[in-house]
């Protein structure tokens, strides 16, 4: 991400006044949570599934193909599929992404 209004990255696909709304409900993580070690490997266990955001404007398109193509390398195996969506296809695209959801917990669409 660069310089820019935290909205254009998040909801880039949501009218403007939507937008604002929803920008006031996140609140801070914790870094630990980003900076801790993992101590499992659920991705051994666990199908996993990547909903790639075609107009993700917070992870660009080549590094999202980037995180695939490395989770592929380390043995994920990973169902992929693709919205033309912001970071936030379930305010954009509730639908289909409640589809994607569906079809991961194995329900037909």
């Amino acid at each position: 991400m660069g310089p820019g209004r935290a909205e254009d990255y998040f909801y880039n696909d949501l009218p403007a006044a939507e937008a604002e709304e929803w920008m006031q409900i996140p609140k801070p993580g914790s870094i630990a949570a980003l900076m801790g070690k993992a101590t499992h490997a659920g991705w051994k266990e666990v199908p996993v599934h990547y909903l790639f955001c075609a107009d993700n404007q917070a992870l660009s398109e080549y590094t999202q193909r980037a995180i695939i193509e490395m989770a592929k390398k380390r043995g994920v195996e990973l169902r992929v599929e693709e919205l033309k969506a912001s970071r936030s296809p379930f305010l954009s695209m509730q639908e289909r992404t409640g589809d994607f959801v569906r079809r991961t917990v194995g329900k037909e669409v």
